[in-house]
């Protein structure tokens, strides 16, 4: 169900395919329109901000157009190969997204009627990881097998079934205007797991489940260095100057990296751990963070390789470490569904974001003022994104997709975030306004309340 503009009419989805148009001053049905060789319930229902138009989307895949005063078909978008869970408007009226069963998002030009962007490839199974180029115009997605808990290639894990890595384990390169696929670095046999941009944007590191980290020229699309890894690469960060980067094993084990000698300056191991999970440099790039499985998160130096303080509260593995633009302050995210931040001064919690669901995802806009966070429900295959402000910890506004979304970044601009999932999809997002007015508004409009 969705409500008009004005609130004077709603729009409901119907038991058996059809789309009911109703009144609600006199509670009568304005109009009841019949949808041909559709005979499952219709979910996904829409108004136009404009308040003169209608989207309905249905189990056959089909996505339909109606002008509200006399309840006509205006015309119907064909694509969707499976049914059509969501649909809503842009702020403009001009475009409409929908998500479909079949594992794509696709944005349609209401005017031609043309579908104008989707982040679908056909042979990707998932994706786990996703970054964006320093001006926001590339996108990378790290694919492989949507499964996390896979035993080893050797052998099989007690209970589970060992599945086959597939072909298509590679990091993808998008428009992120056009949403076309530009480009893919093909060489890992395994699930991407970690992506890191070069500051300069001339090279790419990519690590691995049971391999290590490639490192990428851009411009050709080649493959530059590979430092091997037997159990992988969990995650791997840049420094601001991109001379070094760190990166984390599935041994439990923690390396900095000489990016013109390509050798590692200092490693760290960490016993019985299950692996490092998270990594992070400091503002001043004085220390290093490192964030287990189990949930410790450390502060290291980098002269003297010494622990310099510790974060405990996390009871989970800890997925991101976000370090805030004041250089004071870290966010933390784990498996344990909270995110928590931190004051490095005294390494003291200042605040724990609390979610409903496994946690998974987060990130932070690039001027620190808002976060990301997501939380999966494993057994129904899907995610809620929940938008905070980082200073008053409200919660702005939540999001919800049909499958698992592992990693998400935000547009250096602040104005959209990135999502990567396991469904197959690579997905744009529009960051709602922040204006509290506005923000009622545009979240009534847009069907997220």
């Amino acid at each position: 169900m969705d409500l008009s503009p004005d609130g004077e009419s709603a729009i409901l989805g119907g038991a058996q395919g059809n789309v009911v148009l109703m009144d609600l001053n006199s509670g009568d049905f304005t109009h009841i329109l019949e949808v041909p060789n559709v005979s499952q319930p219709t979910e996904a229902v829409a108004f136009n901000p404009n308040g003169r138009s209608a989207l309905a989307g249905f189990y056959n895949g089909r996505i339909c157009h109606y002008e509200i005063t006399s309840g006509d078909e205006m015309y119907c978008f064909t694509g969707h190969i499976d049914h059509v869970w969501s649909v809503a408007f842009t702020p403009d009226g001009t475009q409409a997204v929908s998500s479909s069963y079949d594992g794509t998002v696709r944005l349609w030009d209401l005017t031609s009627g043309n579908e104008v962007l989707r982040f679908a490839p056909q042979d990707v199974l998932g994706f786990w990881e996703i970054a964006l180029s320093s001006d926001g115009r590339v996108a990378y997605s790290g694919a492989g097998a949507p499964y996390f808990d896979l035993p080893e290639p050797e052998g099989e894990a007690e209970g589970i079934d060992y599945v086959p890595p597939v072909e298509n384990n590679s990091v993808i390169l998008w428009d992120t205007e056009s949403g076309e696929e530009i480009g893919r670095l093909d060489d890992h046999t395994h699930s991407v797991w970690t992506i890191a941009v070069h500051p300069d944007g001339q090279q790419l590191f990519s690590g691995a489940r049971w391999e290590g980290l490639g490192l990428w020229d851009l411009g050709n699309q080649g493959l530059l260095e590979y430092i091997p890894d037997d159990d992988g690469v969990t995650n791997v960060v840049f420094n601001q100057d991109g001379s070094k980067a760190l990166y984390g094993s599935w041994d439990g084990t923690l390396h900095l990296l000489d990016m013109e000698k390509m050798n590692v300056i200092r490693s760290w191991e960490f016993q019985d751990t299950g692996g490092v999970s998270g990594v992070g440099f400091t503002l001043d790039e004085d220390a290093v963070f490192s964030g287990l499985w189990e949930g410790e998160i450390s502060m290291w130096s980098l002269e003297t390789g010494q622990s310099m303080r510790h974060f405990s509260g996390h009871t989970g593995p800890v997925f991101q470490i976000h370090i805030l633009p004041d250089g004071k302050r870290i966010l933390t995210f784990a498996a344990d569904s909270t995110a928590r931040l931190w004051d490095l001064e005294n390494g003291q919690e200042i605040h724990t974001f609390i979610l409903d669901d496994y946690g998974a995802a987060s990130a932070v806009t690039p001027d620190g003022r808002l976060i990301l966070l997501s939380s999966i429900d494993v057994l129904n295959n899907s995610t809620n994104l929940t938008l905070w402000d980082l200073e008053t910890h409200e919660k702005l506004a939540q999001f919800s997709q049909d499958g698992i979304v592992w990693n998400a970044t935000f547009s250096p601009d602040g104005r959209f975030f990135y999502t990567a999932a396991w469904d197959g999809t690579t997905r744009k997002w529009l960051v709602p306004p922040q204006d509290v007015r506005e923000l009622i508004e545009w979240v009534s409009t847009n069907r997220y309340i």
